[in-house]
């Protein structure tokens, strides 16, 4: 028997991001729900709750009333995003501070191991993975839900627009880890001001080195 049409809806909603976010569904490419539920195993009705979801965090558009894709993106975008992600990741990094206890600060190293390794075995979806996991763990570390959510949904379009090319860089995504590290230490001594100091500076930078944001066709050609 299929589970609650929730819980299923949220699995349904966590695959499509990922799709969307890693290129398995690309820009423009047109959605049938039916489609998805056969591949996912599941009715249609939390597909469409996953697909309604994203439309509202301007991942998914109607067109013209009648067709479903995978909205387009505008590298130059990144550059909008700059300045709130900065100022709302701010915001999270200070709140999660005196919140961390020990088994947390555990499960962030846990999870830039994961990062640590996909970056060796170059698996970029998995370096895309990882780091969402970690600045979304430390989004819901800063208790607020509303905060949490009001950053992730403008990471999403960040990571969407140019995080492919970016994690499928080496040299960047070596910066991500040590990133992370440093984020991590500095909250395990206690130094929180210097852990904001290295999440705003590092959730705010998403440009390859030369500060050349690739192009959607130099996108493909990285995942290649």
């Amino acid at each position: 028997m299929e589970g609650s049409v929730k819980t299923v809806s949220q699995q349904a909603f966590v695959t499509l991001r990922g799709w969307i976010l890693d290129g398995t569904l690309a820009p423009g490419q047109i959605i049938s729900d039916e489609e998805i539920a056969e591949r996912l195993g599941c009715s249609r009705t939390p597909v469409r709750e996953a697909i309604k979801t994203l439309q509202q965090f301007g991942c998914i558009e109607t067109i013209r009333g009648r067709v479903t894709q995978v909205s387009t993106v505008d590298r130059h975008d990144l550059y909008l995003l700059d300045a709130p992600i900065a100022a709302l990741s701010r915001l999270v990094a200070t709140a999660a501070g005196p919140r961390l206890d020990v088994e947390e600060i555990a499960q962030m190293n846990k999870i830039n191991s994961v990062l640590r390794d996909a970056i060796e075995s170059s698996d970029f979806v998995g370096v895309m993975r990882a780091n969402w996991e970690f600045h979304e763990y430390l989004a819901n570390a800063s208790g607020n839900r509303y905060l949490a959510d009001a950053l992730m949904g403008l990471f999403l379009h960040y990571q969407r627009i140019g995080g492919v090319v970016y994690f499928a860089h080496p040299v960047e995504g070596q910066y991500l880890w040590r990133d992370h590290q440093e984020i991590i230490d500095a909250y395990e001594r206690g130094d929180i001001d210097r852990a904001v100091e290295v999440f705003t500076e590092h959730a705010s930078t998403y440009t390859v080195p030369g500060n050349v944001i690739l192009s959607l066709d130099e996108l493909q050609q990285a995942r290649r």
